[in-house]
């Protein structure tokens, strides 16, 4: 499985509200949980330069199985979803055409992994 996405990520105690009332009469007083890192925008020169399948989303279709499929790894799923701006399933209806780059290697040179 691929961690790539969590290296050099800083870790944050969140200790909203939320959680102070979930911890409650509790030992924990917060969660340990990744900061959101930050991901460039997909250009339009990216869309000209890579290589990129257009998929028909299809019923039962999920990023992880496309990711499977495409790169040899479900956990590569997020790649898909940040390619096409679109950050889960819900946003996708059957014959919605998303575009998947062919070569994991470009995003991730990209992404800076």
């Amino acid at each position: 499985m691929s961690s790539d996405r969590f290296t050099d990520r800083v870790t944050i105690a969140n200790s909203s509200l939320l959680y102070k009332k979930k911890f409650k009469g509790k030992r924990g007083k917060y969660v340990i949980q990744y900061a959101t890192k930050r991901t460039p925008e997909v250009t339009d020169e990216i869309y000209a330069e890579w290589e990129i399948d257009e998929y028909i989303w299809k019923y039962n279709d999920t990023y992880q199985s496309l990711a499977q499929d495409y790169y040899g790894d479900m956990a590569e799923w997020w790649r898909i979803a940040w390619f096409n701006k679109r950050p889960s399933e819900t946003t996708l209806e059957i014959g919605s055409i998303i575009l998947i780059p062919v070569y994991l290697s470009e995003i991730k040179e990209y992404l800076g992994y």
